[in-house]
């Protein structure tokens, strides 16, 4: 099991336990599966990743599955699903706090974003 994963199943029992608790819940469940990150990054991604998704609680819950897996190293390059300005909300938020970041974290995103053609 990913990270994301165990992410997307702590969600799931977030939200049949107390639904008025589960976006506590959910946040809870992703910063918990990065603890090696600055709380204010997960707060800015958060934000901005809440933003980009648009459509629900299902579709935040699976790109942020994905900001994981690709953060923890479980997929990485090709195999993340996320979309482009996804992965772009990530790379700045990462760029943004590399000092205070696992090195190969930062590798690892930005060597996706370059596979992506995200950077020039």
């Amino acid at each position: 099991m990913t990270a994301g994963e165990d992410f997307l199943r702590r969600c799931e029992k977030a939200r049949k336990g107390d639904p008025s608790g589960y976006r506590d819940g959910m946040r809870k469940a992703f910063f918990t599966s990065l603890p090696f990150c600055p709380e204010e990054l997960l707060e800015d991604l958060l934000e901005e990743l809440e933003d980009l998704s648009g459509s629900g609680e299902k579709e935040l819950e699976e790109i942020l599955s994905a900001v994981i897996d690709l953060m923890t190293g479980d997929k990485q390059g090709k195999e993340t699903p996320l979309r482009d300005r996804e992965l772009t909300a990530v790379y700045q938020g990462v760029n943004d706090y590399a000092q205070q970041l696992p090195e190969d974290l930062v590798f690892q995103v930005m060597r996706t974003a370059v596979e992506r053609g995200l950077l020039g």
